[in-house]
């Protein structure tokens, strides 16, 4: 008796954890594809620009990358 209460809580546990709740609403950018309209100004889709001048030295390459981290505020751990 105490197995078939354990096989059944083991079926329903098995019924419910294995609910796909992904329904494939992840919007998609189409980035190649011909634009609605004509931007003019770049002020039209931006609000604020900024220009980081990036170095190419030895010391600041990477070599291996073992796991890359990104946090909730944008930040990115390498």
């Amino acid at each position: 008796m105490k197995n078939q209460i354990m096989l059944f809580f083991l079926f329903l546990l098995s019924v419910f954890c294995c609910n796909k709740t992904d329904n494939g609403t992840l919007p998609v950018i189409d980035v190649l594809g011909p634009t609605s309209g004509s931007i003019e100004n770049l002020s039209d889709i931006a609000e604020n620009i900024q220009f980081i001048s990036l170095e190419t030295t030895p010391e600041s390459l990477i070599g291996n990358i073992n796991g890359i981290a990104v946090k909730h505020d944008g930040s990115i751990f390498v």
